[in-house]
């Protein structure tokens, strides 16, 4: 194997790993939004468990006294 061989060996693999820890980067970015996300559920559970809606639940639309 030549020198230029293993350049570009090299090359192709910082290039793998540059774009690899771009992948990583905006999972953990997406990771953390979800996060926050779910952090207000069990806030939200304790005092105002009327705003929480799951999908594909329905929603009364009258006020029960």
């Amino acid at each position: 194997m030549t020198s230029e061989d293993q350049d570009a060996i090299v090359g192709r693999t910082i290039r793998q790993l540059r774009d690899v820890r771009e992948k990583l980067a905006r999972l953990k970015t997406k990771a953390h939004a979800m996060g926050n996300s779910f952090a207000t559920v069990p806030h939200h559970l304790h005092n105002k468990p009327e705003l929480i809606r799951f999908e594909h639940e329905s929603t009364d639309t009258y006020l029960v006294t």
